[in-house]
């Protein structure tokens, strides 16, 4: 008598993204052959679109900013798995006047140069160099506000890596921010700057504000994702934290600002307030609580003053509140 056939494997329903992770199968490891492939196509797929960007007209062309002095300068990045500053020194041309600012701070385009192309003085082609953005405060306390600033953004693009780690359907990136000393001008205070960003998404928008710190929802948009990454780092930090000012070019995100308990997080904090606007603008959370209840959680968490935390704790997943959160990300 033939053998019965195995009963079919039934795969056991998961609700969780992490746990869909969890259980997928190894990836079979490649050979040194299929490796060199790989980098090779990788290696070709780079150089095709280096050349692609080089053909693209600059922005700021029409500026001029390769005909601004140039100025040497001490670059501060901040790593938050680390915890460390790490310094460099470049060279920078900043154009005189500022394009746009803010109720804190002044924006000014500039050009820098990368550390390595420093170094060959010989080849230096401002046309080609990076567009930045440069910002300045209009107070005094500039040098450690603008440390705090960086800092900040870096605690948000731990909190968009966690986000991202849960497979979502549209990844989101938080652009780096560094402090930047002029060597050579000691009376200028500490500076801000990062990456110009350009472009448009597919839907032909360019830089849009998702949302702000006062609780203002940009509904007209339509966009589910960026409401979702700033529900999903309160629930991440236990409602501790969270992110909003969310706003960039697509999915690449700049400038945030973070509300906390504590209200350590700068001028822009506004606290559980704050935390308590936008779930009372963007309408009802994913945990299905009201927007009321909860900010009444929010205001109901103990806070302890004398555990003040100098420096960002890293996220942690909140997987229960992410499968509805998902659904809805567009």
């Amino acid at each position: 008598m033939a053998d019965a056939p195995p009963p079919p494997v039934l795969r056991r329903e998961t609700t969780s993204v992490e746990e869909d992770c969890c259980n997928a199968p190894e990836p079979p490891p490649c050979t040194p052959m299929q490796c060199r492939a790989a980098r090779a196509k990788l290696r070709k797929h780079i150089w095709a679109c280096a050349r692609e960007l080089l053909k693209m007209p600059d922005c700021w062309a029409k500026h001029q900013l390769e005909k601004r002095p140039a100025q040497r300068i001490r670059r501060h990045r901040y790593d938050p798995e680390s915890q460390q500053w790490r310094v460099d020194e470049s060279l920078i041309k900043i154009a005189a006047e500022p394009f746009d600012e803010g109720a804190m701070r002044q924006c000014y385009r500039a050009k820098k140069l990368s550390f390595g192309y420093v170094q060959r003085f010989h080849a230096l082609d401002w046309k080609r160099a990076q567009n930045f953005v440069v910002k300045s405060y209009k107070t005094e306390g500039d040098a450690a506000r603008a440390f705090d600033d960086v800092r900040l953004q870096a605690e948000a693009s731990l909190y968009a890596d966690k986000f991202n780690e849960l497979k979502p359907p549209k990844p989101i990136h938080v652009i780096a921010a560094c402090v930047l000393e002029l060597v050579d001008d000691a009376q200028t205070p500490a500076l801000c700057a990062e990456r110009f960003i350009d472009g448009a998404d597919r839907f032909g928008r360019g830089f849009v504000k998702h949302n702000n710190n006062s609780g203002f929802v940009d509904h007209d948009e339509h966009r589910s994702t960026p409401q979702a990454f700033s529900a999903y780092s309160f629930y991440a930090s236990e409602g501790d934290v969270l992110v909003c000012d969310v706003q960039g070019v697509d999915d690449l995100y700049t400038d945030p600002q973070l509300h906390s308990v504590d209200e350590s997080r700068g001028e822009g904090d506004l606290g559980r307030r704050g935390m308590a606007l936008f779930f009372a603008t963007v309408g009802r959370p994913a945990s299905g609580m009201s927007s009321r209840g909860v900010a009444a959680t929010a205001s109901r968490r103990r806070v302890d003053i004398d555990e003040h935390r100098s420096t960002p704790r890293r996220p942690r997943a909140c997987s229960n509140h992410w499968a509805s959160l998902r659904s809805s990300c567009r």
